[in-house]
């Protein structure tokens, strides 16, 4: 008869939000944390030129697109690499190769040991962050289990103690179905138990593998979930970002944040760094001063439109950022005036609705302003019959749209234009 254990361990709400916790380690800050990872395309896709590519980035301590990398020891499996094709793809990335990485083009599989050789590393590498293991197929075991995603659960599990366990990252270079998935998560190989096990899932996909552009989306627990564009360049087989869907959005962001930040101070000079404590003091927004100057830099348009002076120059060694709300109660008065004027025009065309007149273009935009020229119905004096040309509105107005609307050009005679009249009627507001 088995002894099971009838206690559960539990700890109360009071104590766990007291208690203090080992932060999350990141190994690439918002795409590669502790723990498993999925990195999954279809072959040939360029999948394990990204994977050895993020590995020497590791290992070297340089940073992967915009995200910061965290230098540290790696363990590469080229699993399906000769010693020649290794080398070559190397040599090809064009990137410094430092002692601290390491490789390997054979290893047991799950079932024959695996865990105990990457183990023994562990002891005399304690310096590693990043395991790659190009392909997760080749360290497979045989099925066991009565169901493939309780094999595939199983299989995931014992991997992702090992990595938790020493608190490292390990990428698992994986195939992708075939075929066209609405959601990329839903294309990785095998069952939902490869995907929802793992901390991390990245999904490589290319409409044609003939095509340079691929689209790479980023999901998983400790990540922002994202959706980057991405290009291979055929000098040195490395993937450039094109495009980014978090860091648009987050350029929408900054420049509604700044205005309101703005209206309250004014005016800020400081540093990027200076800055980002400000907006994480006034809004609990987390930005770097690398990316925030960036962004910066990119909606500088977009603020100039909403009345904000920038300027990013260099001053004693250091880049500092001026922005300054331009003139923000002459804008404020002119809000103010502008919005007594339209009172002011809604009552006098709401008084004159029905009423059929006489005048010319200019005379319409001088009298009623541009803004209001929607509400016109304007026809040419020789159309006698206008009324039959037109769908009566439920209101009993004549309407039409504003490309139903019929002129003559001016004409230019002695350096004098002349000007066409029209007779226009007033519709309701809707």
């Amino acid at each position: 008869m088995k002894n099971y254990n009838t206690s559960l361990s539990t700890i109360n709400g009071k104590h766990l939000m007291e208690k203090e916790l080992t932060p999350v380690r990141y190994i690439i800050d918002d795409m590669i944390s502790a723990g498993v990872h999925i990195l999954a395309g279809s072959p040939k896709i360029g999948k394990s030129w990204m994977s050895l590519w993020l590995c020497l980035s590791v290992a070297n301590g340089t940073d992967v697109w915009d995200f910061k990398t965290h230098k540290g020891g790696v363990l590469y499996m080229a699993l399906e690499d000769s010693p020649n094709r290794l080398q070559s793809r190397l040599r090809k990335l064009n990137m410094p190769v430092p002692d601290n990485i390491h490789f390997t083009l054979t290893a047991s599989d799950l079932d024959s040991g695996l865990l105990d050789q990457l183990e023994n590393f562990m002891q005399e590498q304690p310096d590693t962050s990043l395991i790659g293991i190009d392909t997760f197929q080749k360290i497979r075991g045989s099925l066991k289990e009565s169901s493939l995603y309780a094999n595939d659960c199983k299989e995931m599990g014992l991997i992702k103690a090992f990595a938790d366990k020493h608190n490292i990252a390990i990428i698992l270079v994986h195939h992708a179905k075939k075929g066209f998935e609405m959601d990329p998560q839903d294309s990785i190989s095998g069952t939902n138990g490869i995907a929802g096990t793992a901390d991390t899932n990245l999904i490589l996909k290319r409409h044609s593998r003939y095509e340079s552009l691929a689209v790479f989306s980023i999901s998983g627990r400790d990540v922002t979930a994202r959706e980057m564009q991405l290009w291979l360049s055929d000098t040195n087989c490395i993937w450039e970002k094109t495009r980014d869907s978090v860091a648009e959005k987050e350029e929408q962001k900054v420049p509604r944040l700044i205005k309101v930040f703005l209206e309250k101070e004014k005016t800020f000079v400081g540093t990027a760094t200076e800055l980002c404590c400000k907006l994480k003091e006034m809004f609990n927004e987390d930005f770097s001063a690398n990316s925030l100057g960036k962004m910066l830099n990119k909606c500088q348009f977009v603020l100039m439109k909403q009345g904000i002076i920038y300027d990013n120059t260099r001053n004693h060694d250091k880049r500092q950022i001026s922005l300054t709300l331009d003139n923000p109660e002459k804008e404020q008065k002119e809000s103010d005036d502008l919005m007594a004027d339209e009172l002011v025009l809604n009552e006098e065309l709401d008084s004159k609705d029905g009423e059929l007149g006489h005048t010319s273009i200019d005379e319409v935009e001088h009298t009623y302003g541009q803004v209001h020229r929607e509400r016109l119905v304007m026809y040419e004096p020789e159309k006698k019959n206008f009324e039959d040309e037109f769908t009566p509105s439920s209101g009993g107005v004549n309407e039409v749209r504003s490309e139903q609307v019929h002129h003559k050009p001016r004409m230019m005679e002695d350096e004098n234009f002349q000007e066409e009249t029209f007779s226009f009627k007033m519709r309701p507001e809707r």
